[in-house]
């Protein structure tokens, strides 16, 4: 049986009290037994009246929340202190890295810098490749220009050797020609003189 119900005025104190169960046990005697419903949920006390027990409750509850607060300010203490320490070790931290960033930095623009040396460098070497590529392309179409002409020479060096053999030969008939005439000349010479 829950008190509030047995007992007017007490009903608004005990509601307050959420955290504690007030329960009447009826007998010869009426007595209040307090119970924490959270934590550890062991018994407060055990009181004649109804009022004791709600002053019980609220001593409990006090006595609590100084525990709780007094627990509660060690832990400060004790955070505010690693706090501290942390703030120290991330102050060196934090100028081992502005350390760290100035050498990185300066790393970067040392990395720029051969870049923009490498970059240049790489425009130049494809200007030269191109102007050397297209110095390949027009010395190729030179050979194949020279291989036909070079073609065409031979080809007109074979028909004039044509053109050679067959005039020996004409050269060398006529003088044949020229020879048996020139003995027939003289054997009609000789046939007229006598």
């Amino acid at each position: 049986m829950v008190a509030f119900f047995a007992v007017p005025g007490t009903g608004s104190a005990m509601a307050e009290l959420d955290d504690y169960s007030f329960e009447a046990q009826v007998g010869e005697k009426t007595t209040w037994n307090v119970t924490r419903r959270l934590g550890d949920g062991g018994s407060v006390v055990s009181n004649a009246t109804v009022f004791d027990a709600v002053v019980k409750a609220r001593n409990d509850l006090k006595q609590s929340l100084q525990t709780e607060s007094t627990a509660m300010g060690t832990e400060l203490t004790e955070v505010d202190r690693q706090l501290g320490l942390i703030a120290a070790e991330q102050k060196q931290d934090v100028d081992a890295m502005a350390g760290r960033i100035e050498e990185l930095q300066a790393l970067v623009a040392d990395y720029e810098s051969q870049l923009v040396a490498k970059s240049g460098e790489f425009q130049n070497l494809s200007v030269n490749a191109r102007i050397i590529q297209d110095e390949r392309s027009s010395r190729r179409q030179d050979v194949t220009r020279l291989r036909l002409e070079l073609e065409e020479l031979r080809t007109h060096q074979y028909e004039l050797e044509q053109l050679h053999r067959t005039l020996v030969d004409q050269l060398l008939r006529i003088r044949l020609d020229n020879h048996h005439l020139k003995k027939r000349e003289d054997q009609i010479r000789q046939q007229l003189t006598r």
